[in-house]
């Protein structure tokens, strides 16, 4: 019991994070669709997760259930390390209009 409620309380720093993490990493261009399909999901997991979990507990282990949890967060670290090394490119540098008539200030 203990552990467990050490465990969720370090989960709620991730909804801060995401926005800004999804923002930095596809833009912020779509950012509104980005966040509606990320909490979706999450929600959609929660309740998938769960009832997953205590099926897999019933029918195998809790031996299982912690292997699995081990793994996927272990992968999912993984993935964040190969994410963070593709870096997106950084945006374009602005390119300031010339005015009409001219190539700029001259010295005369």
């Amino acid at each position: 019991m203990v552990l467990t409620s050490l465990a969720l309380f370090t989960s709620g720093e991730v909804f801060a994070l995401f926005p800004a993490l999804t923002a930095d990493r596809f833009g912020s261009k779509h950012a509104s669709a980005n966040q509606g399909m990320l909490y979706t999901a999450k929600g959609i997991a929660s309740l998938a997760g769960g009832a997953f979990a205590a099926w897999l507990a019933v029918t195998q282990s809790w031996a299982a259930v912690f292997g699995l949890a081990r793994s996927l967060a272990l992968t999912s670290a993984l993935i964040m390390v190969v994410m963070r090394a593709q870096r997106p490119h950084p945006p374009a540098p602005e390119v300031k209009p010339q005015l009409a008539g001219g190539s700029g200030p001259t010295n005369e």
